[in-house]
Order: structure tokens, then C-alpha cells, then sequence
């Protein structure tokens, strides 16, 4: 795993926004470096005591468009979840950095092809754990966080 971002910050976090997302951060330990893995607090405010000031946040970008996978109503809210997370990061020093599930999904090798949301999600899942192997806190809200941290460390361009 790199870490080299955390040379950088304090540490690397990464968000996948919505009720049903995650958070997972990477942090200095007395080991290195560690993952910490949580499911998206109910007050978002909450996220000050998890992500140190001035860190690094990944963000996947939601989609600017609702179909069959988010209702319109569900994507006011996901809509306003993101918008109130960048606010705040940036409210906390943070870099902020925008990036689109096909951007971190591109790295995985698996295809979504037909696969149904449930499904995708699963197999989402499956791949954070095979990269990720006995981490605690691994779960359908956390996975796709765990996965955007991994696009984070290791292929996202540095600057």
C-alpha cells in the first residue's frame, strides 16, 4: 500500500456520500500507516472527530442526472449530503478531490456488464475485501469508500 500522501497530509481520506455511504481514512500508526473504516455518521458534523484538520478527501462525485438506478427524489438528497461534505472540507482546510466512480472503478477488473445494483454492489464489496483482506469494519456501506481510498493511493496523479 502507499502512503506517500500521508508525507503530505495528515491523513487520506475517502468518502462515498449518501445514507448509505462510508468513509474510510488512512492514518499514521505506531506500525506505519493504518485504515480506519465507518459507515457515513447521521450528523455529518461528527465527521471533525474522525478526519484530522487539513487532511486529503476523496469524494466520489454524484451524478448529475436521476434514472432508473436514483430516483428524483432520492438524488435531491444525495445531491445535498455532497454539496454540505465539500462545504465542510473545505470549511477544515482540507484538499478536497472530486472523483467519478468510473474513475476509480476503472483500476478494479471486474465489469458491472448487466449486473443488477444489489449485485454490483456485492461484487464491489468482494474486491475491497480481496485487496483488503481481514480489515475491520468492511461492509455494503464501507466497501465503496475502501475502494475510492485505494484509487486514492494507489492511481490517482499527485500534485
Amino acid at each position: 500500500m502507499k502512503t506517500d500522501l500521508l508525507d503530505k497530509f495528515p491523513a487520506v481520506a475517502a468518502l462515498d456520500p449518501g445514507a448509505s455511504g462510508g468513509l474510510a481514512i488512512l492514518a499514521p500508526a505506531s506500525d506505519g500507516a493504518a485504515i480506519f473504516l465507518y459507515p457515513i455518521p447521521a450528523d455529518p458534523a461528527e465527521l471533525s472527530e474522525l478526519i484530522p484538520f487539513g487532511s486529503v478527501i476523496f469524494i466520489e462525485k454524484v451524478p448529475p442526472f436521476v434514472g432508473r438506478i436514483i430516483p428524483s427524489s432520492a438524488a435531491f438528497k444525495l445531491g445535498k449530503s455532497c454539496g454540505w461534505l465539500e462545504g465542510w472540507a473545505a470549511g477544515r482546510q482540507h484538499r478536497v478531490v472530486m472523483v467519478s466512480p468510473q474513475t476509480w472503478q476503472a483500476g478494479l477488473g471486474i465489469a458491472k456488464g448487466k449486473l443488477k445494483q444489489g449485485h454490483w454492489k456485492s461484487a464491489l464489496k468482494a474486491e475491497a475485501s480481496r485487496r483488503y483482506p481481514g480489515l475491520d469494519g468492511l461492509t455494503l456501506k464501507t466497501s465503496d469508500a475502501l475502494l475510492i481510498l485505494d484509487y486514492a493511493l494507489n492511481f490517482s496523479p499527485r500534485n
